[in-house]
């Protein structure tokens, strides 16, 4: 094993922008007494959903042609999150261009209307997003923004992501990417899109074998593992300035673990044929052994106090979930479902992880609480692997083989709605904010 720090600077095949920046004017809020008349608590085990009226509309002819597609954005957004659902356009009553009319909305039953104005001046794209409460009959929100056409998507997740943020008070993963390992010419690389899937785009990293990335908000950095021949490597990318530097070398076996501040990451190491979990020092490229023992300790996953970690051990005889503190000390076994446990990710609010599981010769996903040792099982088609959290924790991206190929999924926290984001090889998905 040895240390290396050289840095190179990372090419494209695309342009690649992870923080894409959207103009936003503040125009009015409504009053306070306003505010609140409309709610959904997402805490609730089944909140009801609060039935939308969504309506866009181009005022003039350029922006017609981006007003369907801002719809569609901002209406799968929202009904995706199973908190709110939309009334079928053929049953409105009052056209996208009229003005408001409560009278209009209550008999669709509607809870609020959304509505958004589209005009383009000198290839800059406005949109003008206005929230009406139809049982009050009164305007509860209002606020422009603008950018240019190319970033209509990104305007679309934004009026989502305020509308959701008005009747919840929580901040969604609208905005959020998704980095995963796909395949290009039978190599591994990596690649970026929306949280929906859209805007895939590929980064200019390609390796024989990528595996294990690992990301951190705070950051904004991405380790992951790359395989060249037998020479394995830990590389990390700042997304800051958008280059890459090796960390770590070895011949044996490397797992990118999870960041646990700017100079040290948690690592899977060989060593004397024996996997175990170590603390690398990203300046020095010296390791800290946290756990060792017989058989495998891999797979480290940081709490988001930072203060523990979950990792995977068979030295109870099969691979189960374990739980240690960040000294590596006060080990805990955590999972007793299964004899083949793999996997595990903790949630944003701690108080719960996935993990992978075998059933009847099939991977599938698990979420578990702390505070019992009985697991819900989530998934039942195919294989299905790599569950991680959206930011938010209301989500669950994965990937499966239920299709014949693996490709990268997401489904609600409850295990609803699951859905494909990808068409091609997809695998290991990691959130990005």
């Amino acid at each position: 094993m040895k240390p290396v720090s050289a840095t190179v600077r990372l090419c494209y095949c695309a342009t690649v922008s992870v923080a894409l920046i959207i103009f936003l004017i503040y125009s009015q809020v409504a009053a306070d007494k306003a505010y609140g008349r409309i709610f959904i608590d997402i805490n609730e085990p089944v909140p009801r959903p609060l039935l939308l009226g969504i309506q866009v509309h181009g005022e003039d002819p350029e922006a017609k042609k981006y007003a369907k597609e801002l719809l569609t954005v901002i209406t799968d957004d929202l009904t995706y999150t199973g908190l709110f659902s939309s009334i079928d356009e053929k049953l409105f009553l009052e056209p996208p261009h009229g003005f408001f009319k409560p009278e209009n909305w209550r008999p669709l039953g509607a809870d609020a209307v959304i509505k958004v104005n589209l005009h383009i001046t000198q290839n800059t794209l406005k949109a003008m997003l206005a929230i009406y409460d139809v049982n009050e009959g009164i305007q509860i929100f209002k606020k422009e923004y603008s950018g240019e056409p190319g970033l209509l998507r990104s305007i679309g997740h934004v009026v989502a992501r305020d509308v959701y943020k008005r009747f919840t008070d929580s901040e969604p993963p609208f905005e959020a990417k998704i980095l995963y390992i796909g395949l290009v010419d039978g190599k591994k690389s990596l690649f970026i899109m929306d949280w929906d899937g859209a805007r895939l785009r590929r980064l200019g990293i390609s390796a024989e074998t990528i595996i294990s990335p690992r990301w951190s908000q705070e950051l904004r950095s991405l380790a992951y593992t790359q395989r060249d021949g037998r020479r394995w490597s830990i590389k990390v990318v700042d997304f800051n300035t958008m280059t890459q530097k090796t960390v770590f070398e070895s011949t044996g076996l490397l797992l990118s673990g999870d960041f646990v501040d700017k100079n040290s990451l948690l690592i899977t190491m060989t060593e004397l044929d024996n996997q175990d979990i170590f603390l690398l020092n990203l300046e020095t490229s010296k390791t800290k052994k946290l756990i060792t023992g017989y058989g495998i300790d891999i797979d480290p996953a940081l709490s988001p106090k930072k203060d523990k970690f979950l990792f995977i051990s068979d030295r109870s005889g099969s691979p189960q979930v374990y739980i240690a503190e960040i000294s590596g000390y006060n080990i805990k076994r955590l999972t007793y479902k299964g004899s083949y446990n793999t996997s595990a990710r903790w949630s944003p609010s701690g108080d719960s992880f996935v993990y992978v599981g075998t059933v009847n010769g099939k991977n599938q996903i698990f979420l578990q609480r702390f505070d019992t040792d009985e697991p819900v099982q989530l998934t039942d088609k195919g294989n299905n692997e790599e569950p991680v959290f959206s930011p938010d924790g209301r989500f669950i991206t994965f990937c499966s083989d239920r299709d014949g190929i693996w490709k990268i999924y997401i489904m609600r926290l409850d295990g609803s709605g699951q859905r494909p984001l990808t068409t091609g090889y997809g695998f290991s998905p990691v959130w990005i904010k």
